[in-house]
């Protein structure tokens, strides 16, 4: 019903299969793509099923090592898996109620990865700015994910990163400029 859902409103669903067991169900719900976990990271049950789906999917990088990020691009690339993406990203946001500190946010790391690994990679934005997302577009993400909250006042999962509807349509206007402006320098 969520994906049927989604679908209907124009929206992707993207799902995060914590078992290996869910990826054929979400990918026969019309899932438009997978993302895994950092904690599967390094899971050959639930990565060699995303890889068979055939789907696109993200191999999010928090709390990982060069080493496990590289057995991973490796197991995906022998599978034959073509259509992903990295993400990096931090895990210490419940350090205080601002998330990751910016200092801590290693966006330089972006353009490392990208070379390296020769990968689209994205960032997972866990601070609290609505700006963030617009400097990893500088830093040369190609992709950026950020946390929604109807209101930070719920103080739900994550609230103390999300955007509230406003700022996220803020952030996602800049965003979008960042994109044009970093794109033009590049000619």
């Amino acid at each position: 019903e969520l994906v049927s859902y989604t679908k209907s409103k124009k929206i992707e669903f993207i799902g995060t299969p914590l078992s290996h067991k869910l990826v054929d169900l979400l990918a026969k719900s019309g899932c438009s793509a997978f993302n895994v976990n950092a904690s599967d990271l390094t899971n050959p049950d639930v990565l060699d099923s995303v890889f068979s789906s055939g789907l696109p999917f993200f191999l999010s990088l928090p709390l990982a090592n060069m080493e496990e990020i590289e057995w991973t691009v490796n197991r995906a690339t022998k599978s034959s898996a073509r259509n992903f993406a990295l993400l990096l990203g931090q895990h210490n946001m419940y350090t205080g109620e601002n998330g990751v500190p910016i200092a801590d946010t290693s966006l330089g790391t972006i353009g490392f990865l990208k070379r390296h690994f020769n990968l689209p990679v994205g960032f997972i934005d866990h601070t609290s700015l609505g700006w963030m997302p617009s400097a990893a577009v500088a830093a040369g993400s190609d992709i950026v994910t950020k946390h929604l909250a109807i209101s930070r006042s719920n103080r739900g999962p994550d609230w103390q990163i999300c955007l509230e509807p406003n700022e996220m349509q803020e952030s996602i206007a800049n965003t979008r400029l960042m994109k044009i402006s970093t794109l033009s320098n590049a000619k």
